[in-house]
């Protein structure tokens, strides 16, 4: 266990000190290529995306605002209906030792 924790403390060490010791050397080095070994940021495989967005079509939101105030007004969320929970529990003050 102890030579596994030192094997991966030594690699995630690299990980970080290589780019340093690189652009301290003076080597003309690429060291974006190191940073860039994410398994998530290789993602060449998906498609991209072909949306087209027609803002002449999209209308005001006077219509979606309008809805809003209507479900405001038919009483769906209403906070004084909820009973005072911290009201009704009452415990006793501990024990001094």
């Amino acid at each position: 266990m102890r030579y596994t924790s030192i094997l991966l403390m030594i690699v995630f060490t690299s990980f970080l000190v290589t780019p340093a010791i690189i652009s301290l050397s003076g080597n003309q080095a690429d060291v974006s290529t190191f940073f860039s070994m994410n398994e998530e940021e290789n993602s060449n495989k998906m498609p991209k995306p072909n949306f087209v967005f027609f803002f002449e079509k999209i209308q005001s939101n006077y219509e979606s605002l309008a809805f809003l105030k209507m479900q405001k007004n038919k009483d769906g969320f209403q906070i004084d209906k909820y009973s005072k929970v911290f009201i009704d529990v009452v415990s006793p003050p501990p024990r001094l030792a």
